[in-house]
């Protein structure tokens, strides 16, 4: 199967160009979705990464080869919805990537205390919404106004040392970590 469609061509060329198609999938479901879907998405913000940085080079260098492109996508759009998907998604066990208003506002720590489940996970058959829905799920016991933290990185990751970790997260995330464990072992006392 081929596709001829100009616009089509662009957005594969796009996807090859980042290295993945996730973002068109999410242009896709964007622009295709109801206004107040739309409004929830546009209340998540893309934080600056290099990620994100890479991305906007690459829709340039695509344009610039292909300048006929400009006129195939919103590829401002495009490139915001890439960094709000690598800022704020959560991913599923399949690899999908979702969005949630609330768990995004968990803060990162390398020994977090929450983690991101699936309904089904927890609940078997039990679970009577979509098996792929994620919670939040406390690993200990919490204290009332204690931050709720997760994990950005897969949990091998924060086996690493810490200058590992802290490269991971200034390269996806653009921070350096500076949780709790990152601190004490910065000073010594892990």
């Amino acid at each position: 199967l081929v596709c001829r469609a100009p616009g089509a061509q662009a957005l594969l060329q796009a996807g090859a160009a980042f290295g993945t198609y996730r973002s068109l999938g999410a242009y896709a479901a964007y622009a295709m979705a109801e206004e107040e879907t739309r409004r929830l998405v546009d209340c998540f913000r893309a934080d600056p990464s290099p990620v994100q940085r890479k991305v906007q080079s690459s829709v340039d260098r695509l344009l610039a080869l292909e300048p006929a492109f400009a006129a195939t996508a919103d590829w401002p759009q495009l490139v915001r919805l890439h960094g709000i998907l690598n800022t704020n998604a959560v991913r599923l066990r399949d690899g999908a990537l979702a969005l949630y208003a609330k768990i995004c506002f968990a803060s990162h720590s390398c020994d977090p205390n929450c983690e991101v489940v699936e309904a089904a996970e927890l609940y078997g058959t039990a679970w009577l919404g979509d098996p792929r829905t994620a919670l939040l799920r406390a690993k200990r016991p919490l204290r009332a106004g204690e931050e709720l933290t997760i994990s950005y990185v897969p949990a091998m990751v924060l086996q690493a040392p810490r200058q590992n970790r802290r490269a991971l997260l200034r390269t996806l995330r653009s921070f350096s970590c500076r949780c709790l464990m990152c601190w004490r072992t910065e000073i010594g006392r892990a």
